[in-house]
């Protein structure tokens, strides 16, 4: 060991290189190990999560095409005997050089998904039932461990989200968020969407702005519900619209 100090001493910017190296390495292996415990093992803790999926289609341009609202209203309806359908609309807000991301959702995203809360309550189809009617947010478990330590009374507590304060009504547990949400920090009604920069699909009702995601039945697969969901946006889409598909796929949302 004295050797060794000895050495080290002589050699100070070589010792502080090797520090660097071998801590930066470390950092590496560290954070690479969250992405792939996240991504490959920690399962999505929710109930028959191979049944979820996101609607996806192509138009010319190759680019994914995302719903209006008025065609997610369509769709809804229509779909019903194959699947469960929510919307989502991503939602973010910069507050001292820091972004904030969550997801808007439509009343029925928690009931469709199957969640439960960590603590109080999830979002209900009341929370969206109209455009501005109710400023209420669940938070995430990681946003709530890491932004709130975890305080027990969270729920009932007002925090500012955007241009607009909100009441915490709920935690979500743990590993409940869907593939591709590793950073959201929260969950608002969709009907809040005037809160946040962005679109608002009341607002700009021609805006496609939306994700659709859907619960297949149990006795209807991807294979079953594609060519169905490719019929019915053709119908809705036909050439020349510049939303006509040229390619419509299930993209899974367990992994």
């Amino acid at each position: 060991v004295r050797y060794a100090v000895r050495t080290l001493a002589r050699a100070p910017l070589f010792a502080a290189t090797l520090v660097m190296t071998i801590g930066l390495g470390l950092g590496l292996v560290g954070s690479a190990f969250t992405i792939f415990n996240a991504y490959l093992f920690k399962a999505i803790d929710l109930p028959n999560p191979r049944e979820l999926y996101v609607l996806i289609w192509e138009t010319e341009g190759l680019r994914p095409q995302r719903f209006r609202l008025i065609d997610y209203e369509a769709l809804q309806p229509e779909a019903r005997r194959l699947a469960e359908l929510a919307a989502t609309q991503n939602a973010s807000f910069r507050e001292e050089d820091v972004t904030t991301q969550g997801l808007l959702v439509t009343g029925n995203y928690f009931e469709m998904l199957g969640a439960r809360p960590a603590l109080g309550r999830l979002l209900r189809p009341d929370d969206a039932a109209a455009r501005g009617g109710n400023a209420v947010v669940v938070l995430t478990h990681n946003a709530w461990r890491s932004r709130h330590g975890a305080c027990p009374a969270i729920v009932g507590q007002h925090i500012q989200l955007g241009r607009q304060r909100f009441e915490v009504v709920g935690v979500t547990q743990p590993y409940s968020n869907l593939a591709g949400q590793e950073l959201v920090s929260f969950y608002v009604p969709l009907t809040m969407a005037g809160a946040f920069p962005g679109d608002d699909p009341w607002a700009t009702p021609d805006s496609a702005s939306l994700v659709v995601i859907g619960r297949l039945r149990p006795d209807v697969t991807a294979g079953v519900m594609q060519p169905w969901l490719e019929a019915w946006l053709r119908r809705r889409f036909p050439p020349p619209s510049d939303a006509a598909p040229t390619a419509v796929r299930l993209d899974s949302l367990a992994t």
